[in-house]
């Protein structure tokens, strides 16, 4: 029988085609509770997921002489359900800002799905959908090991966006080889075999080579932020964030009349109240993106409140800006760079602005635990980190990673200024930080990734926990974090 790992090179370039053309082939928006699925829906995705499977699945994409062919397309149907869910949720929540799904998005889902299918064949559609699925299973059962039976198939330790049962799954895991039953103990347990460990080795590489997790990272980022009503005051209770957007804009070396692109721009803090659409002036104009739906609205309903400004709020990432060459006067933005891919984006920034246009920006760094307090409350991550063998907690930038990157531009950026600033966090607010840390910013993901969705979850409730148990020894004056940042400010160049 053809091992799966040996298909992986090949249909890596699919994967990340898929990707960018934000076709999900399995359980993305994970950590975001974004809809409920009514029961309605759910009988519709599975339709449409059947639909899919009758029209193009055949036995010999997943021949095994002791799998029966009724098990393969169970899963394969549940392989499509997932798909189905995750795409949909995409352009529901973070294209349209809905908060659920509607039947529209559900046969949008299962057409780009399908056409895919027609585009990649559907051997590789779904292979690609049985890895995701696979690898969220072989890294709970290793996490876990010895595994309860019942608790893999209720899916409730890693699984629990599911609509269906994992029975067939479990079934086909056992059979394939990758998992066997634990003697010797009188509950129905298991553990994964040599088989299962070099697999979830391979599909880990693979979907972190392809950008995989890195995506799904992402759009968890996304939703947690558009989610976040209380985002503005979270941010100023935390965060000397006003400080922070007046360093910026005071340096930003604006001018009336100037077209201005603002990136990152949330709730529109910066545009509106921190005054960038009075630097610009009535003559001026502020293009403002974010990734955010959620975001975006709440902008738009504080533009109402100023009817004389000349703004224009664009859904967008910093990766990928729908605008042509040489658009823009400057380039602004406050604490979002940390949580884009730095090189991809100073590449469009450059690309959008003009010659001698001027992109000033601050930024976090990487996780210090010098303080004593976060030194014990992040105990458990750099504890666990280490058990799991991940060299990265933070998905912070370090404090030469943007100078490094800069330095490999060739000729995009010069007069390069780039100098430490000190990020005021208030942590005494223990619900707040950890709705931040790991609902939103999802700031330590890196290491999260590597635990199941029920060990992410015990693990936020243990941290806030520990919060409030450092919060009673510390007190408030005590759990201040000074947060090493970095200003950039820096200027095209074209040839």
């Amino acid at each position: 029988m053809p091992d799966i790992t040996d298909e992986l090179p090949r249909l890596a370039p699919i994967m990340q085609n898929l990707l960018k053309e934000n076709v999900l082939v399995g359980p993305t928006l994970t950590n975001v509770a974004v809809m409920e699925i009514t029961q309605e829906y759910q009988n519709l995705i599975n339709q449409e997921a059947q639909k899919l499977v009758h029209t193009y699945w055949t036995t010999e994409l997943f021949s095994h002489p002791f799998i029966q062919p009724y098990f393969q397309k169970v899963v394969a149907t549940n392989a499509m359900i997932d798909a189905i869910t995750s795409t949909a949720a995409f352009y529901a929540h973070l294209r349209l800002g809905q908060e659920g799904l509607d039947e529209s998005m559900i046969f949008v889902a299962s057409k780009l799905l399908e056409t895919s299918m027609q585009r990649y064949t559907p051997k590789n559609i779904f292979w690609l959908a049985f890895i995701v699925n696979a690898y969220d299973d072989y890294q709970a059962i290793q996490y876990y090991q010895p595994m309860l039976a019942t608790d893999f198939v209720s899916g409730s330790f890693h699984r629990p966006w599911s609509i269906y049962r994992l029975e067939e799954e479990f079934k086909l895991i056992l059979d394939y080889g990758a998992a066997e039953w634990v003697t010797h103990t009188s509950d129905m347990s298991i553990r994964l075999t040599q088989r299962g460990e070099k697999h979830l080795y391979k599909f880990r590489q693979f979907l972190e080579a392809t950008g995989f997790l890195e995506k799904r990272a992402q759009l968890n980022r996304f939703a947690g932020f558009g989610q976040m009503q209380d985002y503005d005051d979270v941010m100023n209770t935390l965060t000397n964030t006003q400080e922070l957007r007046s360093l910026v804009l005071k340096n930003a070396k604006l001018k009336p009349g100037m077209h201005v692109l603002e990136l990152g721009c949330g709730t529109g803090a910066l545009t509106l109240e921190g005054g960038l659409v009075n630097q610009v002036g009535s003559h001026g104009l502020v293009t403002a993106i974010d990734p955010s739906v959620g975001m975006l609205n709440r902008s738009m309903q504080k533009l109402k409140s100023y009817p004389e400004s000349s703004v224009k709020f664009v859904q967008a990432t910093a990766e990928e800006l729908p605008f042509e060459n040489n658009t823009f006067d400057a380039a602004i933005g406050c604490l979002f760079l940390h949580f884009t891919n730095i090189q991809v984006t100073l590449k469009e920034i450059h690309r959008v602005c003009k010659p001698g246009a001027w992109f000033t920006t601050v930024y976090g760094l990487q996780f210090p635990q010098t303080e004593p307090f976060m030194t014990e409350w992040l105990t458990p991550i750099y504890e666990n980190n280490e058990t799991l063998r991940n060299s990265t907690t933070d998905q912070l930038p370090s404090e030469d990673t943007v100078r490094e990157i800069i330095d490999t531009l060739d000729e995009t950026y010069d007069q390069v200024q780039i100098y430490p600033v000190e990020m005021i966090g208030n942590t005494f607010h223990i619900d707040k930080t950890i709705e931040f840390w790991f609902r939103a910013a999802h700031i330590f993901e890196p290491f999260m990734r590597n635990l199941p969705w029920k060990a992410q979850q015990d693990l936020i409730e243990n941290l806030t926990n520990r919060g409030y148990q450092i919060q009673n020894k510390y007190g408030k004056e005590g759990m201040i974090q000074h947060h090493p940042g970095q200003f950039l400010q820096a200027r095209v160049i074209k040839v």
